[in-house]
């Protein structure tokens, strides 16, 4: 019986999601485990800033540079646009790396949540989610649902595998947890830039196609996914902060008969 090409796919796609799903709640079984309330606040906490932020420097880059990949005629005109939006890609990485690294005494003074040290070691790291997220949906617009659903499925592997070794040679605590979160983001996020073999041949041509991509299309995407960040990101945010404040102040969100 031979099954629709589409069919197929959506399976592989609907497989890769419920495996990750499996990984991630293993992931934070053994965080919940071996961190403290805490500690666990501050990690959550610091991944949820970091996924509110980036979104800031994507200007529409990747939905434009997506676009472009569903649009190649050619795999040479496919990895030109991987190229360009590659490049594009590595300012808005650099842009946000800057401007947390910057703000990081805001982010405790504000949120009173004590993330400054998190994020001045791993603030060069941190542009790891901007990468999954470029990568997550080049595949999406080429159609490459397999090497997609490898994607979605590696970091949370890899990060699991380290925390494996992290409680075997008793290391595991906030700082290494944190580390390999962002390590298995990043190493897969690099891997896949050998795998799609981005051409930078004619980067300006390139660059100028994707920047008119991104008047005409990408920038209007990019307002509608700044909203949906903040929304969906703002009751982690919130819910977070009450959590932390409630142990670090006994009775802060008690009243009068709880005490």
């Amino acid at each position: 019986m031979n099954i629709p090409r589409s069919l197929k796919s959506t399976f592989i796609l609907y497989s890769a999601n419920i495996f990750t799903l499996l990984l991630a709640w293993a992931v934070t079984k053994l965080n919940v485990t071996y961190l403290s309330v805490t500690e666990f606040g501050q990690f959550i906490f610091f991944i949820t800033v970091i996924n509110t932020i980036y979104i800031f420097f994507t200007l529409g880059i990747f939905e434009s540079a997506a676009r472009l990949a569903a649009l190649s005629d050619t795999g040479i005109q496919y990895r030109k646009n991987v190229g360009a939006s590659l490049a594009l890609a590595l300012l808005a990485y650099a842009s946000f790396t800057i401007i947390f690294w910057a703000i990081h005494w805001l982010i405790d003074s504000v949120f009173e949540v004590k993330i400054s040290h998190l994020v001045l070691y791993f603030f060069p790291l941190a542009g790891a989610y901007l990468f999954f997220d470029f990568w997550q949906k080049i595949l999406r617009g080429a159609g490459k649902i397999s090497r997609l659903s490898w994607l979605i499925t590696l970091p949370r592997l890899i990060y699991l595998a380290c925390l494996g070794i992290l409680i075997f040679v008793n290391r595991f605590n906030l700082l290494t947890t944190t580390l390999f979160n962002l390590v298995g983001f990043l190493a897969v996020s690099i891997f896949y830039i050998f795998l799609e073999k981005p051409d930078f041949s004619g980067l300006s041509q390139s660059i100028s196609r994707l920047k008119a991509e991104i008047k005409r299309f990408g920038i209007h995407i990019y307002w509608s996914e700044l909203i949906a960040a903040f929304l969906l990101q703002s009751d982690k945010l919130f819910i977070i902060f009450n959590l932390l404040i409630h142990f670090a102040v006994p009775g802060f969100l008690t009243g009068p008969a709880d005490k």
